[in-house]
């Protein structure tokens, strides 16, 4: 038995790493969305923008970068300046050696939000992307 739930769980990981692989190619995002890279916390991030309003933060999930969002960014956008980054070590932000406690990625997020000039925001997160924004 043992034998076959590790047999499910490495087939369930090798399945995680090919949609990542996949999702780390670089999207196009909605029309009214940008592509950005900028440096924070010692990495450069990666996020998209669009919308007007109130800043709205999306925060992505385990094995998925801000493309997970894509469908959804259209609606929102209409009501939010929507962010959507990248966490670092998936999709076009920098993959370090280190970092990846959801405090330090909170200071990521943090920090991106400092640097477009937000004080106040709205946040929504994802499976550990409510892990990050929780911290």
């Amino acid at each position: 038995m043992k034998k076959k739930i590790n047999t499910v769980i490495l087939l369930f990981l090798l399945s995680a790493l090919n949609v990542t692989a996949q999702a780390q190619t670089a999207a196009n995002p909605p029309a009214n969305f940008k592509h950005h890279i900028t440096k924070v916390n010692g990495i450069n991030m990666h996020y998209v923008i669009g919308g007007k309003g109130e800043p709205l933060v999306l925060v992505h999930g385990f094995a998925q970068n801000w493309y997970m969002w894509n469908r959804m960014l259209p609606e929102l956008s209409k009501h939010f300046t929507v962010i959507a980054p990248d966490l670092r070590g998936v999709g076009e932000s920098d993959k370090p050696q280190s970092g990846y406690d959801k405090k330090t990625m909170a200071v990521d997020i943090h920090e991106l939000v400092k640097k477009l000039g937000y004080n106040k925001i709205n946040i929504a997160g994802h499976d550990i992307g409510l892990m990050v924004a929780y911290a």
